[in-house]
């Protein structure tokens, strides 16, 4: 396998935990990993090589997958807590901030609670 397939691939992979595991559309992963939209319909189809720029939105939505997995116990819980709107973010839920590009802000939240903070 080349650097562009293990590429292609990894790309389809996070494309397809974020539609599966968050429920996002094509459009919303564009706006996470800061892409358009086509751009997203490429890597799921395994035709586009990420760029960097595009590659660091993707590891950044890897990266919030781990943290989820590793934060709670159960898919189920992972997802309460996406849709709980929490003071810390003004109100908005984290998958809010995830669908406007604020993946960031969502694993920072998270690494905080596993320091035992409270968000």
């Amino acid at each position: 396998m080349t650097r562009a397939d293990l590429e292609r691939e990894y790309a389809a992979a996070t494309v397809d935990w974020a539609e599966a595991a968050l429920e996002l559309t094509d459009s919303e992963v564009a706006t996470a990993v800061a892409a358009g939209r086509e751009t997203v319909r490429r890597w799921r189809q395994r035709t586009g090589v990420p760029s960097s720029t595009h590659r660091r939105g993707l590891e950044r939505l890897n990266q919030l997958r781990h943290v989820l997995e590793n934060e709670f116990d159960s898919a189920d819980a992972a997802q309460a807590w996406l849709h709980m709107p929490l003071a810390g973010f003004g109100g908005r839920t984290p998958l809010s901030l995830v669908t406007n590009g604020e993946v960031d802000a969502v694993i920072a939240a998270l690494d905080t609670t596993t320091a035992g903070a409270f968000v």
